[in-house]
């Protein structure tokens, strides 16, 4: 029997046939393994998420006032001892007023002692001429800071085309008005200043007498609550009290606030500690310093290894925000509060979620 020979078969219909029967069956095991990969590198399960602890800071007002300046804007980057604002006190005029009338009071107790001890009396009533012109000193300074504050915005407004050249031209004659009355009171100041050093040692020869030291207690007093009204009548500055971002600004420059209202508040950018809550059942063997593994959100996954820092003693609510859940008398869905530590190689923000597995 003759040898047969085999029939060349095409390359075109070996790579159909490849095609048909092979490829599909390559591709869905190739599929199959690139799936499983990806889910177990990317899609694990975390076992809860972590919030980076935000520093926060607000800057308050210890006293009520006008906000004379603010110098920052939102987002701007403050230093720790920074001067951020000036307040202006208010009321600190009718504070001298009363003061005022306080003095002439003393002065009153004066009159009938005059025949007795004149000299003891004319050192009185210099004193107390001297603290009517530093009252008078005190109110014109803070007269004239006003107007100073009133000549700034008037400028503005007059740079602005908004104000006439006559109603600016007011405003600058007030501030040297008051200029002259304040300088006219230093000097007034100074002078009597100057006549008590005279009559210091004559005074001291006559304050025996039970009323005249009845009256050095009082002008004491008045000077000590004069000098208190002095400080008060100046701008306090406010501190920024943490280094970090301005991340809200509640008042605006020229508003009145009252004491305890905040300003602004400051975040800090880095964060140091993380913060979840855990739900029972609890891991028997979560300790402080247990390992923790921490893994960013996005598409760069950065994976570190964190520490427990700190285990709260008592469970939360973790629906705060919602008001039904409050008028119950027990909330069921609590949290333990964990601390945990944040790598810094992570460069987490302070406010950004990370996937937390507890275990490392």
């Amino acid at each position: 029997m003759s040898q047969r020979t085999p029939i060349p078969v095409p390359a075109s219909l070996k790579w159909r046939e490849f095609r048909y029967r092979f490829l599909p069956l390559i591709t869905v095991t190739a599929t199959t393994l690139a799936v499983i990969a990806l889910w177990v590198a990317n899609v694990e399960a975390p076992t809860v998420i972590a919030k980076a602890v935000a520093r926060k800071a607000d800057l308050v007002t210890p006293i009520s006032g006008t906000l004379l300046a603010l110098n920052v804007s939102k987002f701007e980057q403050v230093n720790e001892g920074d001067t951020l604002a000036l307040i202006q006190p208010v009321g600190v005029k009718n504070q001298l007023a009363s003061l005022r009338l306080e003095i002439d009071l003393i002065r009153d107790r004066i009159d009938p002692i005059v025949e007795k001890k004149r000299n003891a009396v004319s050192y009185y009533r210099l004193r107390l001429e001297w603290l009517q012109q530093r009252v008078s000193l005190a109110s014109s300074k803070v007269g004239l800071q006003r107007a100073e504050n009133e000549l700034t915005r008037d400028k503005n407004l007059f740079d602005a085309k908004v104000l006439s050249a006559d109603q600016f031209d007011q405003s600058q004659k007030s501030v040297d008005a008051l200029r002259a009355e304040v300088e006219e009171a230093t000097n007034m100041v100074a002078e009597l200043s100057s006549a008590l050093d005279g009559l210091h040692a004559l005074d001291a020869a006559n304050n025996t007498d039970e009323l005249e030291q009845q009256l050095a207690v009082a002008v004491k007093q008045q000077e000590e609550h004069l000098r208190r009204l002095e400080e008060m009548s100046k701008p306090r500055p406010l501190i920024a009290p943490i280094t970090g971002k301005v991340s809200a600004i509640d008042h605006v420059q020229g508003e009145v606030v009252m004491d305890g209202d905040r300003i602004l508040g400051i975040t800090a950018e880095d964060s140091t500690q993380l913060i979840t809550y855990l739900k029972a059942p609890i891991p028997p063997d979560l300790q402080l310093g247990s390992p923790i593994r921490i893994q960013t959100r996005g598409k760069d996954r950065r994976t570190a290894t964190s520490k427990v820092a700190g285990i709260s003693p008592d469970w939360e609510p973790l629906n705060q925000g919602n008001p039904a859940s409050a008028s119950t008398e027990f909330s069921l869905n609590v949290g333990l509060p964990v601390l945990l530590t944040l790598p810094p190689e992570l460069k987490v923000r302070p406010g950004e979620l990370v996937d937390v597995f507890l275990a490392p």
